[in-house]
């Protein structure tokens, strides 16, 4: 398991209740929910056959994931899903959630699905830090396409984007010649908009677990 996908599971974990959007005619839908599982690079979540989110993963199988820790580290993942029918998998939440016992003991869990989120993107924001640090990720065989700033040898050294970026992601050398660290680059593209001479693109790049 890729380390920075197993960290960003982790905190979900720790948190367990997010936040959860799904698509409803067309709408974003949004409620919190429990992870009630974690194994490998898949998030698992649990649901009644019904309630409307179940209806609404049914025709759009997806969902955005957003939560924040007491350490303010921000998650945030878009991923797939899909059903899981395998009895151990119900078993194991119940194991590792035992308050689901007390409210769905025996077969009243029965009226329950587990849905998976087997794949999908998403970024870390470690947002205590200073700059803030950024980091993308991908799981399940994702190939996503990222975007990031990069300034261009016609670069002319005024320092206009230095001066207006608001996290320390564009560096100047000894030798006055400047660069951007994506790590902490934000994307606002204010460097974007103020540099003269156009000497900033916007690149994308591929990005695969």
């Amino acid at each position: 398991m890729n380390k920075i996908v197993q960290l960003a599971f982790n905190i979900l974990r720790s948190i367990k209740s997010v936040s959860v959007a799904t698509v409803s005619n067309g709408l974003p839908q949004n409620r919190i929910m429990d992870i009630m599982l974690v194994e490998k690079e898949t998030l698992f979540f649990i649901t009644a056959r019904g309630k409307s989110v179940y209806r609404q993963l049914k025709k759009t199988p997806r969902i955005a994931i957003c939560a924040l820790d007491k350490h303010y580290n921000a998650i945030r993942v878009n991923g797939d899903i899909k059903f899981c029918k395998q009895r151990k998998i119900m078993d194991k939440i119940f194991e590792q959630n035992p308050i689901l016992n007390d409210l769905y003991p025996g077969k009243k869990r029965e009226i329950l699905e587990v849905f998976q989120v087997y794949k999908g993107e998403g970024e870390i924001f470690e947002l205590s830090k200073s700059p803030i640090v950024r980091t993308h990720f991908v799981f399940g065989g994702v190939i996503r396409v990222l975007q990031k700033y990069v300034i261009n040898n016609t670069c002319i050294s005024c320092g206009a984007c230095f001066d207006v970026c608001p996290n320390k992601a564009v560096l100047r050398s000894m030798d006055n010649n400047y660069s951007i660290n994506n790590l902490f680059c934000l994307e606002c593209g204010g460097c974007f908009e103020v540099c003269p001479v156009n000497a900033i693109d916007l690149l994308k790049t591929i990005r695969k677990n």
